[in-house]
C-alpha cells in the first residue's frame, strides 16, 4: 500500500483551523467538530487534537529501510492526525466514501462527538473510528456477540479500550468500534507508527466495508448515569460502569491491567522507532508543501 508521506506530515503539523476547508465547522467557539457528508451511510471520526497541540512540539520523521521504502514514522501528533489522514486521503484513494466527522476536545475526555450526535439528523449503518493504538479494534458499550464475532471474522482481534470519540455517540442508534492504525507510545514526543502494521488493518477495513456497507447494526442508546474524571481533566461514563462487559476477557494475554488498556509499550525506552541501520529524514517544523504541491495531488483544485 503506498502513503502520501508528503501529504501525513503536513495533516500531522498543521493547525485545527486547516481543516476547516474540509467540510462544515459545527458546535461552538471552543468546542468545535468538522463534519463532511459523502452521502454514505457509514461514519468515520477521527480527532484533531493532540496532547501536543503547542508549536514547540512539531517534529515529522521517516524512517527508511535499506531499500528505501519508508516503513515508520515519529510525530507527537500521530494520535490522532493518523485517523485524519486515513479519512481524508488514504481511503478515498481506495474507492472508500465515509461520511467523516473531525472531532476536537478527545484528549481531555471532552470530545465534540458528544455534539455532533445531539445535531447529526442523519441515520447511519455503523460507525468506524480510527484513534486507535497498535493492531486490535475495540468496541467499548457497543461491544456484543454479533459484532464481536463479525469483527473477528474479518481477521481483527478485540482489544480493550477506555475512551475515545465514538464513546460519547452511542444515542445515534448504530454500533460502532475503533480500528488500530499502527501507532505506538502515544502521548508522547516519541510516538512512531508501523506502517506495515497501519497496511494490514485498513485491508482488513476494506474487506469489511465491502461486505457490509449496507448492513445496519443496530445498538440501544442507554443514557449516561455517571461521569468520570478521564485523562487530561475531561469527564464521561466509562462504558464499564454503564453494564456492558469487556471486549476482551483477560486470558493471560494481557499482563495486566495497562496492558489491557491499550499501553502495551515500554515508558522508559526513549527510542520508539525505526532500526540502527534506518536512514532518518527529519521534516522541518511547520512544514507545509505549499499550493502548487497541494495542486499536484489534487488536494486543491483553481475553483
Amino acid at each position: 500500500m503506498k502513503y502520501d508521506i508528503d501529504t501525513l506530515c503536513h495533516r500531522c503539523l498543521a493547525d485545527i483551523g486547516d481543516f476547516r476547508r474540509f467540510g462544515t465547522p459545527g458546535g461552538f467557539a471552543e468546542e468545535e467538530y468538522i463534519f463532511r457528508d459523502n452521502n454514505s451511510p457509514i461514519l468515520g471520526v477521527a480527532h484533531l487534537d493532540t496532547v501536543f497541540d503547542d508549536k514547540s512540539h512539531d517534529m515529522f520523521v521517516e524512517y527508511k529501510n535499506k531499500t528505501g521504502s519508508i516503513h515508520e514514522v515519529i510525530s507527537p501528533r500521530l494520535d490522532d492526525r493518523l485517523g485524519a489522514y486515513v479519512l481524508l486521503d488514504l481511503l478515498p484513494r481506495l474507492g472508500i466514501t465515509l461520511d467523516i466527522l473531525l472531532t476536537t476536545g478527545e484528549e481531555h475526555g471532552a470530545s465534540t462527538a458528544d455534539i455532533f450526535a445531539v445535531d447529526c439528523k442523519k441515520k447511519y449503518n455503523w460507525i468506524v473510528e480510527f484513534d486507535r493504538a497498535g493492531t486490535d479494534v475495540v468496541t467499548y458499550q457497543y461491544g456484543d456477540e454479533t459484532l464481536d464475532n463479525l469483527l473477528k471474522n474479518y481477521g481483527f482481534k478485540l482489544g480493550c479500550g477506555s475512551f475515545s470519540d465514538i464513546s460519547v455517540m452511542d444515542e445515534l442508534g448504530c454500533k460502532a468500534f475503533n480500528v488500530g492504525i499502527g501507532y505506538h507510545a502515544a502521548h508522547t514526543t516519541h510516538c512512531y507508527a508501523n506502517l506495515g502494521e497501519l497496511t494490514g488493518q485498513i485491508r482488513k477495513f476494506a474487506r469489511f466495508y465491502k461486505n457490509n456497507r449496507d448492513v445496519f447494526l443496530p445498538h440501544q442508546y442507554e443514557p449516561l448515569r455517571q461521569a468520570y474524571t478521564y485523562g487530561w481533566g475531561g469527564k464521561y461514563e466509562p462504558w464499564w460502569d454503564r453494564g456492558y462487559s469487556w471486549s476482551k476477557k483477560d486470558d493471560g494475554e494481557a499482563e495486566n491491567l495497562r496492558e489491557m488498556l491499550g499501553y502495551n509499550y515500554d515508558e522508559d525506552d526513549l527510542y520508539a522507532g525505526g532500526k540502527e541501520d534506518d536512514d532518518p529524514i527529519y521534516r522541518k517544523p511547520g512544514y507545509d508543501p505549499g499550493p502548487e504541491e497541494l495542486r499536484e495531488n489534487g488536494l486543491i483544485t483553481d475553483d
